[in-house]
């Protein structure tokens, strides 16, 4: 165990130690979703959040004695047993601020979903949230949709509702609404159209689809590239993206799949994904690009797209002139797939 653990100090030593490079980092047990870690620049930790360059201080961060706090120990000793993890996180959590509070919070997250207690693990999510930019760093977004009732997921989506108005932020508020329409998606219920209208305007919104390994204690480790089958609704769907992309519509091909994202999975996201990182290179948005290519290699490590994704997404990183990150990508490329024609390739840029 670390023995100081800062509020974005873990994001630090992944910014220096971790090879996964992507919006979805796991060290040592910590999850930060929809994040991207540049780097250490001039004293400052530079992170990618919800699309936006975020800097940090170092000098500044505030720090956690995690090895002192004899409650949140047990409660890590005992992760193997949700429920009892989840009692001992709450006798934590009591009369805890701070960045202490919010890093229990987050180890709830996991425990709830681990224990089946998925709405649970929605209202801790959006508490945590409500923290702010800096609290927000530590939450484990709720990622696999349980196969519950309609009923359920419906409440869950309605009660995000009644808390938006204490978000002030554009960002934080889109994601959360983005969380609601999957919710209503997988429902069936009718709010999905209006809110999908809403959010599919072209602009950015993060969405993390469900990793194939949706076990929030081990990194995902790659075996042999698979294919995964693409459902005949989403071929329908990239069939007109690749339509706007020929005729150079890429604002309109990014909101198109934006919204077919909302619900595509396995072949169907990675296809999606690369079509936007197509389009982001169109608008002569390189960064974006990279980014939606690091999203087939987190959740989809084991697609045979998944190598040519990262090694794509460490060009385009070079052309940036972010050799650090480039390195980086190139590194895991070889570590990842040694055996294929990217590692080859890989190689000759380290």
């Amino acid at each position: 165990m670390i023995s100081r653990i800062s509020r974005l100090a873990a994001i630090a030593v992944l910014a220096v130690t971790a090879p996964l490079f992507a919006d979805k980092m796991k060290h040592d047990g910590f999850n930060f979703n929809e994040i991207t870690v540049v780097g250490l620049r001039n004293g400052e930790l530079v992170v990618q959040q919800s699309g936006q360059e975020r800097r940090y201080a170092i000098d500044k961060l505030e720090s956690l004695e995690v090895d002192k706090n004899a409650k949140f120990s047990e409660a890590e000793r005992l992760r193997g047993e949700p429920k009892k993890a989840l009692a001992a996180y709450q006798a934590a959590l009591q009369n805890t601020t701070g960045a202490m509070r919010s890093l229990i919070q987050a180890r709830m997250i996991a425990m709830q979903e681990a224990d089946g207690r998925w709405t649970d693990a929605v209202k801790t999510f959006v508490e945590l949230y409500k923290a702010g930019p800096a609290a927000s760093l530590w939450a484990i977004r709720p990622t696999k949709l349980p196969d519950a009732s309609s009923k359920m997921l419906v409440e869950a989506a309605d009660w995000i509702s009644t808390q938006l108005a204490a978000f002030k932020q554009p960002e934080a508020i889109k994601n959360l609404k983005m969380m609601q329409l999957e919710m209503y998606t997988k429902a069936g219920n009718d709010k999905a159209g209006p809110l999908a209208k809403e959010l599919g305007t072209g602009g950015t919104v993060d969405k993390v689809n469900p990793p194939e390994n949706t076990n929030t204690n081990t990194a995902v480790t790659p075996t042999t590239p698979v294919t995964p089958t693409v459902s005949s609704t989403s071929s329908e769907d990239i069939r007109a993206v690749e339509g706007m992309i020929a005729a150079k519509k890429f604002d309109d091909a990014i909101g198109k799949i934006d919204a077919a994202l909302a619900s595509a999975t396995g072949e169907s996201a990675v296809k999606l994904y690369q079509l936007r990182a197509q389009a982001s290179v169109g608008l002569s948005k390189p960064a974006d690009a990279a980014v939606s290519l690091l999203r087939i290699a987190t959740h989809y490590p084991t697609s045979a797209s998944a190598p040519s994704a990262l090694l794509q997404a460490g060009e385009l990183q070079k052309s940036l002139k972010n050799d650090d990150a480039a390195k980086r990508l190139f590194k895991e490329v070889v570590d990842k797939y040694p055996a294929s024609r990217e590692a080859a390739a890989a190689k000759k840029h380290l």
